[in-house]
């Protein structure tokens, strides 16, 4: 009695009437015989039928996965994008603050710079940046995609960067690609980010 790759032997008084298909994720099993427990893995259910002697008992292997509201999880990752920028706007320790939103493997690729992998090399990387004279960061997300499975997205949007430079203030203007990944309590954390500019420094205005 194969059931998704896996071979099961009921007990000997059991007669196998059935695996029925009855639409995407969906599996019926009938099964007839004496008093047994009989546990089946399918997908991420797991049930345990009690069969009493001669019965017949139609089970449910596998259900469908609930429907994933996608326009619900692009305005969270729109959200968690904002609030990271808040949090890091406000923060004594804005390195800290910024780097609290990656996973602990995730990746930043900044402009000219090696990417740095992991929260220590990307703290290394803030942390410089935020060293430069007059240095600032604004960022703004303007869209967010979400993948079928509801686990995984991106943001993508612009970006403000000042600095002291040799002749005065000037401004780079860019823009950036963060990838997301949904946590089990709900929360989207960072597995990537990178930007680059629009082109050459500006004076500020």
């Amino acid at each position: 009695m194969p059931i998704r790759g896996r071979t099961v032997q009921p007990p000997e008084a059991l007669s196998y009437r059935g695996l029925v298909h009855c639409g995407p994720g969906r599996q019926y099993l009938t099964l007839e015989g004496t008093s047994f427990i009989y546990v089946i893995n399918e997908g991420i259910m797991r049930f345990a039928a009690v069969v009493s002697s001669l019965t017949v008992l139609t089970i449910v292997a596998c259900s469908p996965q609930p429907e994933i509201d996608l326009d619900a999880e692009r305005d969270a990752l729109l959200s968690a994008d904002r609030s990271w920028l808040d949090a890091y706007s406000a923060s004594d320790n804005p390195a800290d603050a910024f780097v609290a939103q990656f996973l602990d493997d995730g990746t930043l690729l900044p402009p000219d710079f090696p990417l740095a992998q992991g929260k220590e090399a990307i703290h290394t990387v803030i942390t410089g940046l935020e060293a430069m004279p007059g240095f600032s960061i604004t960022w703004s997300p303007d869209a967010a995609e979400v993948g079928g499975g509801g686990d995984m997205g991106f943001t993508r949007g612009s970006y403000e960067m000042k600095m002291d430079g040799p002749e005065g203030p000037i401004s780079i203007e860019g823009k950036y690609l963060t990838i997301w990944r949904k946590q089990l309590d709900g929360t989207w954390k960072v597995t990537a980010d990178m930007f680059n500019s629009n082109g050459a420094p500006t004076p500020q205005t």
